[in-house]
């Protein structure tokens, strides 16, 4: 059974003369917020599941530095595609942080198109979906 997450706003930072928020497992409320102000976000996945988002225009690099939010899988989501950077993660790490999420879909569905950006080895997946379903092939001697 999943567990229940709470939504909340992790932190709100003034940076560069602009102030930003950052919110944690976000609610469409969250989103919302956020919408208003741009309508592309940055983010980071964690493998449990857990999501931050913020302002599309702090990059990834300054987020993580202002909100002390922990590495993880750097995420883009605009009105039409999802962009995933991928440089240090495995397939199953990947699978794992998008099957324990549930806020991020409260934005957008699985069937969502993504595109990767860093590592190569993850090119047959097409949908959020293709991430969940992938299963590791093992090797017979």
């Amino acid at each position: 059974m999943k567990r229940l997450i709470k939504s909340e706003l992790f932190k709100g930072e003034n940076f560069a003369d602009k102030y930003y928020e950052s919110f944690v497992n976000p609610d469409l409320r969250d989103f919302e917020i956020l919408s208003k102000i741009n309508n592309s976000f940055r983010g980071i996945l964690l493998e449990d599941g857990t999501l931050y988002i913020w302002d599309y225009l702090l990059s990834h690099v300054s987020a993580r530095s202002l909100f002390k939010i922990p590495n993880g899988i750097h995420l883009i989501i605009d009105p039409t595609n999802l962009e995933i950077f991928t440089n240090d993660f495995t397939k199953e790490q990947l699978s794992n942080a998008f099957k324990n999420t549930t806020s991020l879909y409260n934005w957008i569905d699985r069937d969502f198109p993504i595109t990767f950006y860093g590592n190569n080895k993850f090119e047959e997946f097409k949908t959020i979906q293709d991430i969940i379903n992938y299963k590791k092939k093992f090797k017979l001697w």
